[in-house]
């Protein structure tokens, strides 16, 4: 009796492409953007929101360094408009906009939203609507054109995410 020999096919790794050197506390959120620049923007639990950009070496260095004034839980980063929103463990949401060079941001707006930590948050530019969520089981409606509160919604538990289908609404 033959024994049969059964090989597996190869398995496909992940390969690590790049590596930022940073020294501050755990990074919370990452979003990158590629318009004409490679470039990724983190938010860390140190209070700081850092842009990174490659340069030509091939690493990335910081070009922004921007402190708040508690840590930051989550983020949100429009690319259309370079919007990024930063959400706190104070339950305050900050908006910047991110300057065409990546070299600045500039503080637009505040929104105390929470009364406990953002854990998720979403902005629909078309409508200009920045949606939260927090510890505080709530998750919350404003309009950045005014910064006013539009609506708050109560859940039973806490929200620990966020996602907003843009297609199947603006299809109605």
């Amino acid at each position: 009796m033959a024994a049969e020999i059964k090989t597996r096919p190869p398995q496909r790794q992940p390969i690590l492409m790049n590596r930022i050197e940073d020294q501050t506390l755990d990074i919370t959120t990452m979003s990158t953007f590629t318009p004409g620049e490679e470039g990724i923007i983190t938010v860390s639990e140190d209070k700081s929101i850092r842009i990174w950009l490659k340069r030509e070496t091939g690493q990335y260095w910081p070009s922004v360094c921007h402190f708040l004034t508690s840590p930051c839980s989550t983020s949100y980063y429009d690319k259309a408009s370079q919007t990024i929103f930063i959400g706190q463990e104070s339950g305050d949401i900050d908006e910047f906009v991110v300057a065409d060079d990546y070299n600045r941001v500039t503080h637009q707006r505040k929104y105390a939203a929470h009364t406990s930590k953002v854990t998720g948050c979403f902005y629909d530019a078309k409508n200009e609507v920045l949606l939260s969520c927090g510890k505080d089981k709530y998750i919350i409606w404003h309009g950045t054109k005014t910064g006013q509160r539009f609506a708050g919604y109560q859940t039973s538990s806490i929200p620990l995410c966020l996602q907003y289908p843009l297609s199947p609404l603006l299809a109605l």
